[in-house]
């Protein structure tokens, strides 16, 4: 299916607000001690944010794991984002995977804090290089 630029567009701010409102309640999470739940919502700010790079270029997964992968070969490994951001962002995905799938999840909170500082800086970069893309 072809979608017009206009609504190309309009789907890439609707995935940058969802990112927004993510990373909003992972805070909140975070703070209420919810520490999977945040990991949880930490991931999807990140996925968001890479589905509307995705949506920028025309290309659309169905896997998480191939839009990581895809995102990390296109952007990351070409030096368009910063490559400790292809860590983070497997990093959120293991943290997501473990907390959604074991039982009993080791995450701590610093470890978490420290991702949300990594995640505001990760944004501001997909917002940069969203500009540079178009």
């Amino acid at each position: 299916m072809t979608i017009s630029q206009e609504d190309r567009a309009t789907l890439v701010r609707l995935r940058l607000e969802q990112m927004h409102t993510a990373a909003r309640s992972c805070r909140v999470l975070l703070e209420a001690g919810d520490l999977q739940g945040a990991a949880n919502r930490l991931f999807y700010s990140v996925f968001y944010a890479i589905s509307a790079a995705a949506l920028m270029r025309e290309k659309s997964f169905s896997k998480h794991g191939a839009l990581i992968g895809w995102f990390t070969r296109e952007f990351v490994a070409t030096g368009i984002i910063d490559r400790s951001y292809g860590r983070f962002i497997n990093s959120a995905w293991k943290n997501r995977t473990r907390g959604d799938n074991q039982f009993i999840v080791n995450l701590t909170s610093e470890e978490l804090i420290d991702s949300v500082n990594t995640l505001d800086k990760f944004i501001d970069s997909i917002y940069a290089m969203l500009k540079e893309v178009r």
